[in-house]
Formats: C-alpha cells, sequence, structure tokens
C-alpha cells in the first residue's frame, strides 16, 4: 500500500476528543511523528491523525484510546505496511 496522508479511525459513537489519543510506531520501533488527534470535521465518531512527514515502507503499529461521549472507554490496536 502506499503511504497515507492520513490515519481516520471510525468508531460507533461520539469521541471525547480532548480524552482521547492515537500513537504510530514505525518499522523502526520509534513513534512516528502525527498531528495531535482532531476529529473529523462534521463527524464526531471519526478521529484522525496526519503523519508530519511521508511514512517510509515497512510495518507501522497504531495504539489508540478513545472515550465516547457516553463515558465509555475503548482502546485497541491494529497494524499496517506501507510498501516499496
Amino acid at each position: 500500500m502506499a503511504a497515507p496522508t492520513d490515519i481516520t479511525l471510525k468508531f460507533s459513537e461520539g469521541v471525547e476528543i480532548g480524552l482521547s489519543g492515537v500513537k504510530v510506531t514505525g518499522p523502526d520501533g520509534h513513534a512516528a511523528p502525527t498531528s495531535e488527534p482532531s476529529l473529523v470535521e462534521g463527524d464526531d465518531t471519526q478521529v484522525r491523525v496526519r503523519p508530519s512527514q511521508p511514512l517510509q515502507p515497512g510495518t507501522y503499529q497504531v495504539d489508540w484510546h478513545v472515550l465516547a461521549k457516553d463515558g465509555h472507554p475503548t482502546h485497541g490496536t491494529y497494524k499496517f505496511t506501507v510498501g516499496p
């Protein structure tokens, strides 16, 4: 896959963005610099971060935690690979 210009997470409930976070770890095991998490304009169920620089080829891990507007916390992890 080509390097994404943004990473967007979609949830079934609205999210309290100030109490939520997203960390992207690069293939070297270090945090990949990104923007602060923000809501997609007009949709409080989508959280987005943007890499500060183009992502290099390799496998990345996304760790996230959010607090839903109903007070329910949740978290998770997923991986994606950027091709050469």
